[in-house]
Parts: C-alpha cells; structure tokens; sequence
C-alpha cells in the first residue's frame, strides 16, 4: 500500500512536466525552499525528560523499551530531497497513530542553516497490559492471569501470555503479531495453546 501511494505520488508530480515538455514549455523548477534538506526523527518515551521528575515515573521509563527509530521511518511518506507536502504529513501522522503504540504523534517543518527540515516527534504510550480475573461457581474455582505487551522491545510488536484454569480444563496461550514483518506490507500472526487436553497452533 504503501508503494502505491508513493508511486502514485510521482505519477502526478511527473505529469505536470510531462505536459509541459509536450507543449516545448520549459518545465517549472521545484521551490528550492520547499525541498526537505533533512528528516528529523525525536522519539519520546512514556514521559518527556521534563515530566519525568518523580520516581515512578522514572521507573515506567526504565521498564519500557521506546519505540525504534525504525519503526517510526518505516510509516514516513516523504524523505530528503522531496518537496515539503502538507497532505503526506498530515497522511503520515495518521498512519503513526495507527500503529497503536503511541499517545502523541506530531510532524512540524523548521528552518535551519541547511534548509527546511521535516521534525517528527513521538511520544510513546504504556502498552504493557496485566490482567487478572477470578470467580467461582459453587465449589469450582476459576481464574485467568495474563500479561500483554503491545509494543514488544520498541518494535510494535504484540506478544501475549495466558493462563486459565476452569473447573474442566486448563489453557496456557501465546501469541504473536507482528503488522509489518516482511518488506514492511506482509504481517505475521503466531498463536499457540496448550490444554490439559491437547494442543492448538
């Protein structure tokens, strides 16, 4: 998808000069102060270096692995050399947010001595999820504790683990999903679970 829409992005800026060298038109030249000279990545984690002061939150930093920046470059629809796009930025930040991991995406543009740069910013969200329930019905006693981790190792990667006791069987379950495994289009989705009774990939 994403080649598509790149692809179909230069389709269009490259008609425009098509017609124009048609019609014995000189083509008209890019702004050159439009051209994006650098691309700057800032990732965030769960808090800023200004609001962690505390020693919780300092210590939910440690736990969580910030996103990579790979994960981040992989959603960009523009890159160096390129003229500055509104509607990529604005497609680009909706794509950022759309992977699940973030609480704050924000694309802006500044002027340095090089020339325009493009600033992205992220700012992780807390993606690990405990879960504990537990009942009973008469004097069957029922329970599950599980742990899911959505942004596994800073590679918006999920990995879940399960346990669940019923009163007729007992489940340990894994999985695995990964949206963009291969070439950056071709997810993975792994799953596994243990029974008392037997076994399901």
């Amino acid at each position: 998808m994403l080649a598509n829409r790149c692809a179909a992005a230069a389709l269009a800026a490259f008609l425009p000069m098509l017609a124009a060298a048609q019609s014995g038109a000189p083509p008209v030249p890019p702004d050159s102060s439009q051209i994006i000279r650098a691309v700057e990545v800032r990732r965030l984690n769960v808090f800023s270096p200004t609001e962690a002061t505390s020693f919780l939150t300092r210590l939910a930093n440690s736990l969580h692995r910030t996103t990579r920046a790979s994960v981040v470059n992989r959603e960009l629809l523009f890159a160096t050399g390129a003229a500055y796009d509104s509607a990529r930025v604005a497609e680009t930040e909706r794509n950022l947010r759309s992977v699940g991991v973030f609480r704050r995406v924000h694309i802006d543009s500044i002027r340095t001595d090089s020339g325009l740069t493009a600033r992205v910013t992220t700012a992780d969200g807390w993606t690990t999820r405990p879960d504990f329930r537990f009942g009973s019905t008469g004097s069957s006693v029922y329970y599950t504790v599980a742990l899911e981790e959505l942004n596994f190792l800073g590679t918006a990667t999920q990995v879940a683990l399960r346990y669940r006791k019923n009163p007729d069987r007992t489940i340990l379950l894994g999985s695995f999903r990964q949206a963009r495994m291969f070439r950056g289009n071709v997810g993975l989705s792994l799953q596994y679970a243990d029974l008392s009774d037997g076994t399901i990939a």
